[in-house]
């Protein structure tokens, strides 16, 4: 444990402190009990809720061009195709039906851990 200088005030200060004792500032760049940055923990949930939004427009849209070919192909009278693009537009729906809210169950977990570490 050494002491250094608060930013703020300029008095000494233990630098295990996450906050200086005659001014009340945070340290800058203070590192958190994970290790990490608390920029880093908001670029991770900004992340997960992206990655959420991306399988979701992602997924409707292999859905929708899935069926157009569905239909496609029931105008040429290939019903195997047309079944094979229903099945396979149905498993995307089911992985974006319940992949997407675990991501942004994550991010919201990991939000509110931060939040209360903070404290």
């Amino acid at each position: 444990m050494a002491l250094i200088k608060c930013e703020n005030c300029g008095k000494e200060i233990s630098s295990n402190a996450k906050v200086c004792v005659h001014c009340g500032n945070f340290k800058k760049n203070q590192k958190d009990t994970y290790g990490t940055s608390s920029i880093s923990i908001e670029r991770n949930i900004n992340y997960l809720l992206k990655l959420s939004k991306f399988v979701k427009i992602g997924a409707f849209i292999c859905i929708g061009l899935l069926l157009l070919i569905g239909l496609v192909t029931i105008i040429y009278r290939r019903k195997n195709l047309f079944v094979f693009c229903l099945i396979i537009s149905v498993g995307i729906a089911i992985v974006a039906l319940f992949g997407a809210p675990v991501l942004e169950w994550k991010a919201y977990i990991l939000k509110n851990l931060y939040e209360i570490n903070k404290k």
